[in-house]
């Protein structure tokens, strides 16, 4: 299993990334005079300011994706599995 440090790791660069992509989309949009169109990619880790469309990293849904993300890895593990089998018919 991996540790929670890494998860953090991956999603802390993936929303870094994808938010750096959309200011900058959004940037290029107002140099053309175009409306942005809204990014779902971003909303399990960021706040997107409504009158400026900048997404803002939001720790506490990054948070929630990273636990998340060790929680499934953790209950989905053989190992644990394995032990509530062996508790279910010790019963």
């Amino acid at each position: 299993m991996k540790p929670l440090a890494t998860f953090r790791d991956e999603y802390l660069h993936e929303a870094k990334l994808l938010i750096k992509q959309h200011n900058e989309y959004v940037a290029d949009c107002k140099l053309q005079g175009t409306e942005p169109k809204k990014d779902d990619r971003l909303t399990p880790y960021a706040y997107i300011n409504e009158t400026n469309n900048i997404a803002i990293l939001n720790l506490m849904k990054l948070d929630q994706q990273i636990n998340e993300a060790a929680n499934n890895e953790i209950y989905n593990h053989i190992s644990y599995k394995n032990r509530i089998g062996r508790k279910v018919t010790l019963i």
